[in-house]
């Protein structure tokens, strides 16, 4: 059976974590595939259906550096550790003036 997607024909991409938005902060996205990549330090969001690619769109591209993992969490955020010295955790959640908005760094407490 041949891939559903070929992202990078000449170099791996280094995908890290993905998962499948189950959420409800962004009910648009949902059953949406996210994966991360340590190469590119890219997440991407995938609307699958019937093992087709619908929709494709990077949501961080490269700007936080190597992402290592994934998320949904309890909230319906989704939440990303970077893989740096320094490493963060990022939280993608819903804002008014547009779709989502990238926070770093996400401290929980």
């Amino acid at each position: 059976m041949p891939p559903v997607a070929v992202f990078n024909t000449d170099s791996t991409i280094a995908t890290s974590d993905m998962v499948f938005y189950t959420g409800s902060a962004f009910p648009e996205w949902n059953g949406d595939l996210f994966f991360v990549t340590l190469k590119t330090g890219r997440l991407y969001r995938l609307k699958i259906h019937n093992r087709t690619i619908m929709d494709r769109e990077i949501l961080i591209n490269g700007q936080y550096g190597r992402l290592r993992d994934v998320t949904v969490g309890p909230d319906g955020f989704i939440y990303i550790s970077t893989d740096a010295n320094s490493a963060s955790l990022l939280r993608i959640r819903p804002v008014i003036d547009r779709l989502y908005r990238v926070s770093l760094p996400f401290i929980i407490r």
